[in-house]
């Protein structure tokens, strides 16, 4: 199941009870994009931020935005981790 950033549009926290997941009213979350949150987002309850891999986690993310101090420092920072691990090994040319 594909793993998404996402925020509340307004000042509530939604709770997922189908995967037990809690998207959080004062900082985007990190969540699985359940039929739950695809219908939160549909009714324009949930934005979505980003597409995420397998690994990525809520208390990660958490780290970045307590550290930062500031949304898009903390949303780009945190995404800059998954950017460095799909970028392919530079090759050397052989003489």
């Amino acid at each position: 199941m594909q793993k998404i950033l996402a925020e509340t549009t307004g000042e509530f926290a939604l709770i997922d009870l189908s995967v037990g997941q809690h998207i959080a009213p004062h900082r985007p979350s990190v969540v699985l994009m359940t039929d739950f949150v695809i219908a939160r987002t549909t009714l324009n309850q949930i934005a979505k931020i980003a597409e995420l891999p397998d690994e990525a986690a809520d208390a990660d993310f958490e780290g970045f935005w307590l550290e930062s101090g500031d949304r898009d420092l903390a949303i780009s920072s945190f995404l800059s981790t998954f950017e460095q691990e799909d970028a392919p090994a530079a090759k050397r040319k052989g003489r």
